[in-house]
């Protein structure tokens, strides 16, 4: 159902009806987020899909560029340059193309601004679209946020914990209306 267009679109719609707006919209900037790091980090030879749907597809053959922001110091790729994978694959997992990496993968710089601006959304506990994660989660993110620490597994305990909560609660009231 999450890589359904239109009936995700009609589950988005029914958790705004629930309060839960703030789930799909985090998971969304995730798979944001994730396009975007495999964007600048895979290879250009490895963007494409041979036949591998674990690799995140090429739609164009060059990344296009974001309108100039204040806070980029380099042009982005845009994130609908690329059909990413499914959203309960991790960002590791689809750059590693799901095996083990030899090395610790951090986001890359150009998405500094955009990992702080998905922290004070959906993490900060004063945000008002702020997650209801559990707070050892939140205590991770934070310490790892603090040490600038910005692994590409930043996000992944509060995803698969946003995942839970919409599959738990939102997605069987979905299915019982």
């Amino acid at each position: 159902m999450l890589d359904d267009p239109i009936e995700y679109n009609k589950f988005r719609t029914f958790a705004v009806s629930c309060f839960s707006s703030e789930l799909t919209a985090f998971i969304e900037e995730y798979q944001v987020l994730k396009a975007k790091t495999i964007a600048i980090l895979r290879p250009k030879s490895m963007r494409g899909c041979p036949s591998d749907s674990t690799i995140c597809t090429l739609a164009n053959p060059e990344p296009t560029k974001l309108p100039a922001s204040p806070h980029a110091t380099s042009p982005l790729p845009s994130e609908s340059a690329y059909t990413p994978t499914s959203v309960t694959t991790s960002i590791l997992d689809t750059l590693t193309n799901n095996s083990k990496p030899t090395h610790t993968v951090s986001f890359p710089s150009q998405l500094f601004d955009k990992l702080k601006a998905v922290y004070w959304d959906y993490i900060d506990p004063n945000s008002y679209t702020s997650v209801n994660a559990s707070p050892m989660v939140v205590r991770r993110i934070d310490e790892m946020m603090n040490n600038n620490d910005y692994n590409v597994t930043l996000f992944d305990e509060l995803k698969d914990e946003v995942l839970f909560m919409l599959y738990s609660d939102v997605y069987t009231r979905y299915i019982r209306k």
